[in-house]
C-alpha cells in the first residue's frame, strides 16, 4: 500500500534529522532544529524514536556557547554492523577484500579475508567463512564490484561469472543478510565525499587491466542513471576498440581527455582520479588541461593512488544508508 503524504513527510523529517547529525554532530535538539527548520517539539518527538531504535545516542556535553551542559545526540554507529566486500584489481586477478566492521569504521573481524572471485559461489564462501569465524550476524552485506545490477541481474561486470546473476537475490538466499551491490567507483566517490551533501565531484578510477568507469555524486546524491550505468565511459565511441592494459602515453592521452569532457560537462567542483597501478606526471598533466580550457580553472583536481580507504569509506556510507532506510520505512 502506498503511504500517504503525512507518513511520507515523517520518513523525510526523521532522514533530514539523521543527515543533519551525520555531517554536523553532536548536536542538541535547539541546534538541529536551527539546521533544519523544523520545530524543536518536532525533533524531541522524532529523536526519541531514533534514539528507541538504536540509531542515535545521547550524552551530555558543553555547549559551544558555554554556559550549562546540554543534550547533545549523535549517530550510534557502534549499533550496526556490516560486512563489507570491496573487489578490485590486484595482479590481473579479481580479489574480494572482505571486513566486518561498524558504522564508526571500526574492525570487528579479527583476520579479514581475501580470495579471488570468479564465480557467485567464491562470494559466497568467502561470506560464509567470515561469518563462521566471527560468530556475528551483520545487519548489511554490502558489495562494492565493477558493473551493476540492474532489473535484478548483474550487467558491466569485469567478472565474466557474475554477468547475468541475480547476485543480491543468490546471496541473500544463502545467508539469510539483506545484501546490496554498489559500483566500485561510486562507492570510491562517496567515500572521498565524506559527509559534505553540497559538492559535486566526479571520481574516474583506471584499473590496471580492464576498462575505466566514473562515479557522479551531483549534491551528495549519486547519479545512478535509469539502468543504473551511469558512469561507464568505456562504452563511449571514445573507448571504442580500446585494449588494456594501456600504454603509458595512451593513457595519458585518455586521461586528459577524459578531465577536459568532465570539466566541459558539468564544471565540477572536484574531480578524484583513481588510479593504483599508474604514474601520473600531474604538473604535466594540469598544465595541459589548463591550455585547453583556461576559461574553467575552478575545479580541483586530485589523485588518489590508495583506493583501499575511499572504497571502504564509501561502502560505510551506502550501508548507513541503507541500514537507516530500511529501519525507518518501518516505523
Amino acid at each position: 500500500m502506498d503511504k500517504n503524504v503525512p507518513e511520507l513527510m515523517r520518513e523525510r523529517n526523521f532522514n533530514v534529522i539523521i543527515q543533519t547529525i551525520i555531517q554536523n554532530g553532536p548536536l542538541s535538539s535547539k541546534k538541529i532544529a536551527d539546521n533544519t527548520g523544523l520545530s524543536v517539539v518536532s525533533i524531541n518527538k522524532l529523536i526519541k524514536i531514533l534514539t528507541e531504535k538504536g540509531i542515535v545516542t545521547s550524552s551530555l556535553q558543553k555547549v559551544s556557547t558555554g554556559g550549562r551542559r546540554a543534550i547533545q545526540y549523535t549517530i550510534n554507529g557502534n549499533n550496526f554492523n556490516l560486512l563489507t566486500i570491496r573487489i578490485l584489481e590486484i595482479d590481473q586477478k579479481m580479489i574480494a577484500k572482505l571486513e566486518i566492521i561498524n558504522l564508526n569504521g571500526g574492525i570487528i573481524s579479527n583476520n579479514n579475508l581475501q580470495r579471488e572471485i570468479v564465480h557467485p559461489e567464491d562470494l559466497l564462501q568467502s561470506i560464509e567463512e567470515v561469518l563462521q569465524k566471527q560468530k556475528i550476524t551483520p545487519n548489511l552485506i554490502i558489495i562494492g564490484t565493477s558493473g551493476v545490477e540492474s532489473a535484478q541481474k548483474m550487467i558491466l561486470s569485469d567478472i565474466p561469472g557474475l554477468s547475468e546473476v541475480n547476485l543480491e537475490q543468490y546471496l541473500f538466499e544463502h545467508t539469510n543478510i539483506t545484501v546490496k551491490v554498489i559500483n566500485d567507483v561510486n562507492a570510491m566517490v562517496l567515500g572521498v565525499n565524506g559527509n559534505n551533501q553540497k559538492d559535486n565531484i566526479i571520481g574516474i578510477y583506471y584499473p590496471k587491466n580492464y576498462a575505466p568507469g566514473v562515479g557522479l555524486l551531483i549534491s551528495g546524491n549519486l547519479v545512478l542513471g535509469k539502468s543504473g550505468a551511469a558512469g561507464e565511459i568505456s562504452l563511449g565511441p571514445s573507448y571504442k576498440n580500446t585494449h588494456y592494459p594501456m600504454k603509458q602515453d595512451i593513457f595519458e592521452e585518455y586521461l586528459l581527455n577524459d578531465l577536459q569532457s568532465m570539466i566541459a560537462l558539468l564544471d565540477p567542483d572536484k574531480i578524484v582520479v583513481f588510479s593504483p597501478d599508474r604514474k601520473i606526471d600531474r604538473n604535466k598533466l594540469l598544465r595541459n588541461l589548463h591550455d585547453r580550457i583556461q576559461q574553467i580553472s575552478e575545479t580541483t583536481i586530485d589523485f588518489d593512488e590508495n583506493i583501499d580507504q575511499a572504497y571502504q569509506n564509501g561502502l560505510i556510507n551506502y550501508g548507513r544508508e541503507k541500514i537507516f532506510e530500511s529501519i525507518i520505512k518501518n516505523i
